[in-house]
């Protein structure tokens, strides 16, 4: 159903698609996680729910992967929705 109602595809991407359609959305607030607009898969989880582990809440991101070209994406989605 998500890939219909956002209209999802394999050349925009899942992940960029959910983006798009989690920005674009009525809400009046939109939280997009790092982990997601890097693309990273559940290596990156920054929470494990219902656990005590060590993990939980001390992801960072790696140095290098925050590049000119994904900060003006993220500037230019946020910006095109009117979220600045």
């Amino acid at each position: 159903m998500a890939r219909s109602y956002l209209g999802l595809n394999e050349e925009e991407g899942l992940i960029r698609g959910m983006i798009r359609g989690c920005m674009g959305s009525v809400s009046r607030l939109c939280i997009i996680q790092m982990q997601d607009y890097l693309e990273l898969g559940a290596c990156a989880r920054m929470n494990f729910p219902g656990t005590l582990s060590a993990g939980n809440w001390t992801w960072r991101a790696p140095g290098g992967f925050i590049t000119e070209e994904l900060t003006k994406r993220m500037f230019d989605t946020t910006r095109l929705y009117g979220r600045l």
